[in-house]
């Protein structure tokens, strides 16, 4: 069986701290050292993916081989909710920082214009898509925008869509909607090296068809409290929540007392 391929390997720990939570990579991520990341992962010689994790992604992680090997061959896997955050101190660690998607890629996005680098994008219709690259090139006006391709494609174009994103070359491929699941990470390897990151929601914002998140809301976690008590599908996982918080309590006193 081979082993399953490590995402940041490379990666100093001055930049990021990595910890694990019910067996799952998450990563540390301080935003003052998003530049030095970007460096990082843009001068690496393969695709790095940069991923946002929920509180369930940590149960489906534990219960789906595929989705533990997906987490583990990305690059940056960063904590979204402040569920994540709370597992994390049941387990013993200092809780990592948590990130809005559309702040952290608006600071990715940020840092490869400062470095002069370029973005591909891919998704949504073309109309859409204009508008995206229209928003991304007024707001950050000295980061080159060196290819798009439409969403919703047929399988038979997924040949050519890689080929113009390999002679492009970005820094970094920001995919949105129209865009199957884990496409990303199952094409991650015809992708050229730099940074890739699947963000529908953060994409539609972009398009202008999403209302830009609200920092203060995302701060208070109520987003997440609201879903968890509005959407009664979200009932059936309590016994799984529950299964979860027995996995850290075990984990926390597995653990050494000098570990952080």
């Amino acid at each position: 069986m081979e082993p399953e391929k490590r995402g940041t390997d490379t990666a100093p720990a001055t930049l990021m701290r990595e910890i694990r939570v019910a067996g799952t990579r998450v990563h540390d991520l301080d935003p003052e050292n998003i530049p030095g990341v970007v460096q990082l992962l843009t001068a690496a010689d393969e695709t790095r993916r940069v991923v946002f994790l929920s509180t369930f992604d940590l149960i489906r992680a534990w219960f789906f081989p595929g989705v533990r090997r997906s987490l583990e061959s990305a690059a940056l896997v960063l904590p979204m909710q402040r569920g994540v955050q709370r597992a994390a101190a049941i387990a013993g660690h200092k809780p990592p920082r948590r990130h809005m998607p559309f702040q952290l890629i608006i600071q990715l996005l940020g840092a490869v214009e400062s470095a002069q680098g370029s973005l591909y994008l891919i998704g949504g219709r073309p109309a859409a898509l204009e508008k995206v690259e229209a928003n991304l090139k007024y707001t950050f006006p000295k980061m080159r925008i060196v290819g798009r391709f439409p969403g919703f494609f047929r399988k038979g174009v997924e040949a050519s869509l890689l080929t113009a994103v390999r002679k492009s070359g970005p820094d970094i491929t920001l995919v949105g909607t129209g865009v199957r699941g884990r496409w990303l990470e199952k094409q991650s390897g015809q992708f050229p090296p730099g940074i890739t990151i699947a963000a529908a929601r953060v994409f539609r914002v972009f398009a202008e068809q999403r209302r830009r998140p609200s920092r203060r809301l995302f701060e208070s976690g109520l987003k997440d409290s609201m879903k968890a008590i509005l959407l009664p599908w979200h009932w059936l996982r309590i016994p799984l929540y529950l299964l979860l918080l027995m996995r850290l309590v075990v984990e926390r006193l597995r653990r050494p007392a000098d570990q952080a």
